[in-house]
């Protein structure tokens, strides 16, 4: 495991913690979309509103390349992406790590949103899925 991973295994691991604290799962949701907004607005990320999909989806697959994710695209429509994720980068695999997983995906659905898109879980590992799933569209105007 790479120092990188190591990182990100030990954010998941404070995260799963304060989730359990009293309003833990808030203060995790806050500090996902916090996160996001620090990555989007950071002028090294190049990242801005799109107009389109496409562009969407390439702002996605390339914060996914710069994070080392596990990710790829797996059913395209005009409509919509949809997303597969071969690995929790927080380590998440448990039943019981399913509600801290939805709270720092938050993380994810606020880039996607500053992006233009609007973002959807389908299916997620702890949820017993073999690969989390998900699915991003253009957001409504």
């Amino acid at each position: 495991m790479g120092f990188q991973d190591s990182m990100t295994a030990a954010i998941g691991k404070i995260y799963e913690n304060l989730f359990k604290l009293p309003g833990g799962e808030s203060l995790v949701r806050g500090m996902s979309r916090n996160a996001a907004r620090l990555a989007f607005y950071n002028p090294l990320a190049g990242l801005k509103k799109r107009d389109s999909l496409p562009e969407i989806k390439e702002d996605v697959l390339r914060m996914c390349r710069l994070l080392k994710l596990p990710v790829s695209v797996s059913k395209e429509s005009p409509d919509q992406v949809e997303f597969l994720i071969d690995a929790c980068p927080y380590g998440y695999k448990r039943q019981e790590q399913k509600g801290v997983c939805d709270a720092v995906m938050d993380l994810d659905r606020t880039m996607v949103k500053l992006c233009g898109g609007h973002m959807v879980i389908n299916e997620c590992i702890p949820g017993g899925a073999p690969k989390c799933r998900v699915t991003i569209r253009k957001a409504e105007k």
